[in-house]
């Protein structure tokens, strides 16, 4: 068996880091205190739960990829605005 929780945090990660990090401990913290409150001895997402937040991260990972092409290229990213709100 093994002793550990993965935590990602890809949506996250163009924010403030530690502001983050605090934030999936005090939840990792606060999954590990409901679990020995009730005595569980492990904890694992369903799979329709592990499927969903699957394809989250996807959807987050590719808004992050065109937010990325945008800054690498800010003329393309400006048309793309101007064409998108008419002017």
């Amino acid at each position: 068996m093994l002793d550990m929780l993965i935590v990602l945090v890809l949506r996250r990660s163009l924010g403030i880091l530690p502001r983050s990090f605090v934030h999936n401990v005090e939840a990792i913290l606060g999954l590990l205190a409901y679990s020995q409150a009730k005595s569980f001895t492990s904890v694992e997402a369903t799979e329709q739960k592990s499927d969903q937040s699957t394809e989250h991260e996807h959807e987050c990972g590719k808004r992050l990829l065109t937010r990325g092409r945008q800054l690498a290229n800010p003329a393309s990213a400006r048309a793309q605005r101007a064409s998108q709100t008419g002017h």
